[in-house]
C-alpha cells in the first residue's frame, strides 16, 4: 500500500482528509520534513499537527451541514 503525504501548508488537502482514515500510514510534513507518521487514530491520539488539521476539517464540515440545514 502506498502511504499518503499530507502537508499542513497545503490547505486544499482538507477535502480529502476523510478519505484517508483507513490507510496504513499517514505522513505529515512541515517545512519539507516529515514531522508525524502513523495511522489516523495514532495521529489523533498524539494531538499534533494532523490532529489539529482533523479538528479544523471536522468543525468546518459540521458548520457546513448545520448551515445547509438551517437555510
Amino acid at each position: 500500500n502506498s502511504p499518503f503525504l499530507i502537508s499542513n501548508t497545503i490547505k486544499r488537502i482538507y477535502p480529502i482528509l476523510s478519505s484517508i482514515t483507513g490507510v496504513d500510514c499517514i505522513y505529515v510534513m512541515q517545512d519539507g520534513e516529515i514531522v508525524e507518521s502513523g495511522t489516523h487514530n495514532e495521529l489523533i491520539e498524539r494531538n499534533g499537527i494532523f490532529a489539529r488539521m482533523w479538528k479544523n476539517y471536522s468543525e468546518a464540515a459540521e458548520w457546513k451541514i448545520a448551515k445547509e440545514v438551517t437555510a
